[in-house]
């Protein structure tokens, strides 16, 4: 696995940068975290799966996953 600066190298750059795709994904990654706590709160853990779906194919549109991790993730979704 990649370290964390590596991996997110030119995210931040791209944010500050004002990139729309960027920007708009890391807000509604933000509110997706704050749902998943409410979700985890209230031990509803369909929703939770749904917003960690979410959360993935959003952080899939900005970053350069490792092609294992999406196989990992697909695998995981097709069972």
């Amino acid at each position: 696995s990649e370290s964390s600066e590596i991996f997110h190298n030119n995210i931040r750059q791209r944010y500050d940068q004002g990139e729309t795709l960027v920007v708009d994904s890391i807000r509604q990654i933000a509110e997706l975290a704050c749902r998943a706590r409410q979700a985890l709160l209230a031990k509803d853990y369909e929703l939770l799966a749904t917003l960690m779906n979410t959360n993935f194919d959003l952080r899939r549109k900005i970053y350069n996953l490792n092609p294992l991790h999406i196989k990992m993730v697909e695998t995981a979704r097709s069972i």
